[in-house]
């Protein structure tokens, strides 16, 4: 959808076999870049600052100068996608470690450990969006409304003395709302963010899988197991400061933090030989993943105050039954 997107991946990797293949030990770098696409949410509810000058400047003067319009509405904001034509883009790097080791002592065992490490950035975050800002910046300065709006003193109001809403004349002004939404807030965050690192993502996680299957007696043929999966507390959002200016921007150094994933799963399966038919031999298993039914809603998004807004649902225990045969 965005002209120029691509991406690019490189992987690398060392894997050890000792005792006999008893122990198997697996390394793995990766390192992916992508882009242009869509930036994260955070980022794009800054799309509404942009906007929303940009409609006040023609709502006072409809026939104000018009550049980069390239679509049929007129709007010139930078266009790019088929389902949402106005995103803030960014160029995103992901690299991580992967580690995985293989453990069987004796025929009857199987443990299984891995884990990961990732990390993502965002680079080049809206740069056509500032870039069209730039462009549209002398076109906003140079405002003087057409529609009619006047000042106390009865002059076309301006720039710097139209309201931002005219619902509100008192309120701030254009100019105050540029100065303070889409400088100190839109620009000073992005800047911040551009080029860190992505805390709402699980940058841990790790499994342990075992599986014990008897090997004589009456329970031959049984296998027993269990898994258990943890993922790392994501960042839900960022608190507020005050710059020197007195403008209320997001504050990075206050993130508000989610909670931890931990699950538990569990695993028995049974294989067998029917002495009808030709012998052939079969297969029943049981799995039940999320054995202990961890299914309370899971924290996403937090406004500033560190209030919880937005939930995600997690699939509460399912229970599946398996059975093959082998003709």
């Amino acid at each position: 959808d965005i002209p120029g997107a691509g991406g690019d991946g490189r992987d690398y990797g060392i894997r050890i076999d000792l005792w006999q293949d008893r122990v198997s030990f697996r390394l793995n770098k990766y390192e992916t870049t992508l882009g242009p696409a869509r930036a994260a949410n955070q980022i794009n509810n800054f799309r509404a600052q942009f906007v929303n000058i940009e409609e006040r400047v023609l709502e006072l003067d409809p026939n104000a100068p018009r550049i980069n319009v390239t679509d049929g509405n007129q709007r010139g904001y930078p266009a790019a996608g088929r389902n949402d034509p106005y995103i803030i883009t960014s160029d995103s790097l992901a690299k991580g470690y992967e580690a995985e080791l293989n453990f069987t002592p004796t025929r009857a065992w199987n443990i299984r450990l891995n884990g990961a490490k990732s990390e993502a950035i965002e680079t080049n975050i809206g740069r056509a969006w500032f870039a069209w800002r730039d462009q549209r910046l002398p076109v906003w300065q140079a405002v003087v409304a057409k529609n009619g709006e006047v000042d106390s003193a009865g002059r076309p109001v301006t720039w710097t003395t139209a309201p931002y809403n005219d619902e509100n004349p008192t309120g701030q002004t254009l100019a105050q709302y540029y100065q303070g939404a889409l400088v100190g807030q839109a620009l000073a965050f992005i800047s911040a963010v551009d080029g860190r690192a992505n805390t709402t993502a699980r940058g841990y996680r790790a499994n342990a899988i075992i599986n014990y299957r008897f090997q004589e007696g009456r329970l031959k043929g049984l296998n027993v197991g269990g898994a258990f999966r943890w993922r790392s507390a994501p960042n839900l959002g960022y608190g507020t400061t005050t710059n020197s200016s007195g403008t209320r921007i997001l504050d990075l150094n206050t993130d508000y933090q989610g909670k931890a994933e931990r699950y538990v799963d569990f695993l028995a399966g049974y294989r067998g030989k029917f002495k009808a038919f030709g012998g052939f031999n079969y297969r029943f298993q049981l799995n039940i993943r999320n054995l202990l039914n961890e299914n309370d809603p899971v924290p996403v998004r937090a406004l500033t105050t560190g209030a919880v807004y937005q939930m995600a649902t997690v699939e509460p225990r399912l229970t599946a039954i398996t059975f093959a045969v082998d003709f």
